[in-house]
């Protein structure tokens, strides 16, 4: 049984055919084609290891750091409170990496001048955070 807190709809094409189901969760939408995943290039390990390691979040300073991780091949964010791992899409052309439950929201890595991550920006509707990089003792 689903919780109270969650809702599905359904998305129907213009011949009436359902294509997608919403999931309504915790003041989210996640979309979800029907279908098959198209099949995707595996994850260059050796690309996104620089992204590996954990992120302050200046906003919440009691909070813990968030964790950029590899999870099920994809490069991914772990948010400690959080119930599920984050798994990313490879990023767009523009360099941000789309999650895959909530296609609205992304992240994007920022480096200084000599190539080291520096910190990385969770995109939302309406809102950008920057999430600096913990340095390591």
């Amino acid at each position: 049984a689903l919780e109270p807190s969650i809702a599905i709809s359904f998305v129907q094409n213009e011949a009436g055919d359902v294509v997608a189901l919403n999931w309504y969760q915790g003041g989210q939408v996640f979309e979800i084609p029907r279908g098959e995943m198209p099949e995707e290039p595996p994850l260059d390990l050796a690309a996104v290891e620089k992204y590996l390691g954990l992120y302050d979040r200046p906003e919440d300073p009691d909070a813990g750091p968030v964790e950029v991780l590899i999870h099920n091949g994809h490069l991914a964010v772990q948010v400690p409170e959080a119930m599920v791992v984050l798994d990313l899409f490879p990023p767009d052309a523009d360099g941000r990496w789309i999650m895959r439950l909530n296609p609205s929201v992304s992240v994007s890595f920022q480096e200084d001048e000599a190539g080291n991550v520096v910190s990385f920006t969770s995109h939302a509707p309406g809102e950008d955070v920057v999430r600096p990089r913990v340095q390591e003792q």
